[in-house]
């Protein structure tokens, strides 16, 4: 049934690298034009976007000098998890280093460029050559291997290009749909995980051999050894071997360094544990045992070098457990981390529990309610805690012991939202969800919005300003009388709405404010306009059961410098 939704050139030279590997395995080779023969496409194109260090890209291409394809290619060449992983946790990362070389790329450059897919829907970069002047200067050799640097118009250099790969003229590309700037990941009801790639591609994720969780800035990996056994690793997305840490580098067990460091040689190190969580910041994970709950934290740690023969590799270190958790119906007790990583919440059978690890050896009981509610969300600073369920929740305030009804608290915890749901008549149902809104003047003011009968679903903040909320009404008095599930905006007073089917599930990406809408069991829409034509994927013959759950993972861009 449809579904109405309301929310709130730098210089002319040429340059190339060696194909990659999965973990960069780039050097500078001469710049030869003969070059863009080994690359699988070359084009003539445009960048449209670029990352916070120059080097990931996306491309508007305006013709094809080799090869075919779309209009809008997603240039990645290798993760932004390398970035954080080598230059930010000083892990090894390999010739990571060195690729830091090659950047400098600016939105609205254009060039002539060289490339190689990548398994994921993304390419990597083989050669470019950037015009300047309208000129293109490049190194090309004679049949003897004497060369020299070249330069060409244009024009020229285009023809040149043609004859070199032996087409008669370019090719146009054909329309295709703006990169995804994150990797989504789907599960379907039978359990089978998948990934969206930015290309709209499907990558079906193995669980034996694809890690199960990924932390926020995509350093570190979790994979499920065995029931009851655990992995981490750094950067890879398939398990790399165990190797412990020991004389000759390979010893019997694991080694123990000081102060309870734990290492494996460069990658992965087994942990006990039934399910984990990566913490916001990516330094910690909290892992579930049976009858426990350990913290973990994440570090570079220099070994000896006799034992790596280079820098730094991931330790991990046990720093909080509670020994006493009671199990519930559910295997997996819901867990939940604060936004600042200070904080966990997480359910057992007595109840929700709050605990502040690093100041706290034992969490505290912070409602007894055992199973009957569920634990919803907690604020920023973990001061705040959601209960219940989405149709009808208490928000608790730890520190004065408060609560109210249907309330949210803003993801800065200036502000309390209730949502009153009220019977609305004909007239005011027709016109629209939202009769009455009353903008916040004080911190902590409770900020009432009205909206007509409903039950919501989804509850997502769009920025800290700006929440959405995805609810069900029947509209007895629409014409075709179908259920409507709508967003409402608040604190600024803006609705904005379109009509959709009926959602399955549902993703907000808070970085790039990009929805991502399950519907009619196996198509996810991009966007939240334009019901009949908006931005979406049909993925029918890519799945094998219907989507149940929808989930943004890693970007393709290096954010944050």
């Amino acid at each position: 049934m449809p579904r109405l939704l309301l929310i709130l050139t730098v210089c002319g030279f040429a340059f190339s690298f060696a194909p990659q590997s999965f973990a960069c395995s780039y050097a500078f080779e001469p710049s030869d034009i003969k070059w863009n023969t080994r690359y699988e496409i070359l084009v003539a194109a445009e960048v449209v976007d670029v990352d916070d260090v120059s080097i990931g890209t996306i491309l508007k291409v305006h013709r094809y000098f080799k090869g075919s394809g779309g209009e809008y290619l997603a240039v990645m060449p290798y993760p932004p998890a390398l970035q954080h992983a080598g230059f930010i946790r000083r892990y090894d990362t390999g010739c990571v280093y060195a690729a830091r070389s090659y950047g400098g790329w600016e939105k609205n450059d254009f060039g002539y460029l060289g490339l190689s897919a990548n398994s994921n829907g993304t390419y990597d970069f083989g050669v470019a050559f950037k015009p300047l002047d309208g000129t293109i200067t490049f190194f090309s050799e004679d049949e003897g291997n004497r060369g020299d640097y070249v330069t060409l118009p244009a024009e020229e250099f285009e023809e040149l290009l043609l004859d070199l790969t032996g087409q008669d003229d370019t090719t146009a590309p054909v329309d295709n749909p703006y990169p995804l700037k994150r990797f989504l990941n789907i599960t379907t009801e039978s359990g089978e995980r998948y990934r969206l790639n930015p290309d709209r591609s499907v990558t079906w994720l193995d669980r034996a051999k694809y890690p199960i969780e990924i932390s926020n800035d995509g350093s570190h990996v979790m994979f499920q050894l065995d029931p009851g056994d655990l992995g981490f690793q750094y950067l890879a997305l398939l398990q790399k071997p165990y190797v412990p840490i020991g004389v000759g580098r390979v010893g019997l067990a694991g080694a123990a360094l000081s102060d309870g460091w734990m290492s494996s040689y460069g990658w992965l190190h087994p942990v006990k544990g039934l399910f984990g969580k990566f913490s916001p910041n990516s330094d910690f994970v909290a892992v579930q045992e049976e009858t426990r709950l350990v913290v973990y934290l994440f570090s570079s740690i220099r070994l000896p070098e006799a034992v790596t023969g280079f820098g730094y590799t991931m330790a991990i270190r046990e720093v909080a457990s509670f020994d006493s958790l009671q199990q519930t119906t559910q295997r997996q007790l819901p867990l939940i981390w604060s936004a600042d990583s200070n904080v966990i919440a997480f359910q057992d059978s007595r109840g929700v529990w709050l605990w502040s690890f690093l100041r706290e050896s034992n969490p505290q009981l912070a409602v007894s309610t055992g199973e009957a509610t569920e634990l919803l969300d907690l604020s920023y600073s973990g001061r705040y805690l959601r209960l219940g369920n989405n149709q009808s929740w208490t928000l608790l305030d730890i520190h004065t012991g408060e609560s109210w009804n249907n309330t949210l608290i803003s993801p800065d915890e200036s502000r309390l939202i209730e949502i009153r749901i009220e019977l609305a008549d004909e007239r005011d149902r027709r016109a629209e969800v939202v009769r009455q809104y009353k903008l916040c003047s004080k911190p902590l003011s409770r900020c009432p919005l009205v909206i007509s009968a409903g039950t919501p679903r989804f509850i997502f903040w769009h920025d800290p300003g700006f929440i959405g909320l995805v609810f069900s009404t029947r509209l007895e008095s629409f014409p075709w009388r179908f259920s409507l599930e709508k967003m409402c905006c608040c604190c600024d007073g803006r609705v904005e709405g379109s009509s959709l089917p009926s959602i399955i599930a549902f993703a907000f990406d808070e970085t790039y404010m990009q929805p991502a809408i399950a519907f009619e069991e196996t198509q996810i829409g991009f966007e939240f306009d334009g019901w009949y034509s908006f931005d979406s994927v049909d993925l029918s013959e890519q799945l094998d059961s219907p989507i149940v759950d929808l989930e943004w993972g890693q970007p393709i861009f290096y954010e944050g410098r």
